[in-house]
């Protein structure tokens, strides 16, 4: 078998040219191996929409008050921190005790409530997600919060908290955004 250690700092994925040899030296077509990598690359300012029109730092899809919001890939506390600043409180809904709870980590997928007088403190820049790569949890019976994971896993019909603040019930997903299931 053939045994290959990625160099630390990649992430994403790795590419490489691959062909059979046989014992008379003929070689097969050439064909592209991807290998996707646990270590991901997150860039909160492609996700959320930043910009600096004009220099003034702007994010299109996040407002100063509540923002219901996911990430694709699974986040330690640490990258939190990284990704919102310190201070940063996500709230996750508990499906099995049907509660609210302070995140210290995240599923892939899995949707939050987080709360931004400032933002200012959410980082536009990329972060290295060391297990971002995992597989998202199943959705259980009754309510769940999930957005999209990096799978692009199929979802339910869900709902969703449109710009006007209203519910709304949607089959098209956004990355970024969180949506309720409600699962029998």
């Amino acid at each position: 078998p053939y045994i290959f250690t990625p160099p630390a700092d990649v992430a994403d994925q790795l590419q490489f040219a691959v062909y059979a040899k046989d014992a008379q030296g003929m070689t097969s077509e050439s064909k592209t191996l991807t290998i996707l990598l646990r270590k991901v690359r997150f860039v909160a300012g492609e996700v959320w929409g930043y910009s600096e029109p004009a220099g003034i730092p702007a994010w299109s899809a996040l407002r100063n008050g509540w923002n219901l919001l996911s990430i694709p890939f699974a986040v330690s506390a640490a990258e939190i921190s990284r990704i919102f600043g310190s201070g940063a409180v996500l709230w996750v809904w508990d499906t099995e005790n049907k509660r609210y709870a302070i995140a210290d980590a995240l599923d892939a997928g899995q949707g939050f409530w987080i709360y931004f007088d400032d933002l200012s403190a959410i980082s536009p820049a990329a972060q290295i997600l060391n297990n971002g790569r995992t597989a998202p949890p199943a959705l259980l019976q009754g309510w769940n919060l999930r957005g999209t994971d990096w799978q692009e896993t199929e979802l339910p019909a869900g709902w969703m908290l449109s710009p006007s603040r209203n519910w709304e019930k949607t089959g098209s997903f956004l990355p970024g955004k969180a949506y309720w299931f409600f699962i029998q």
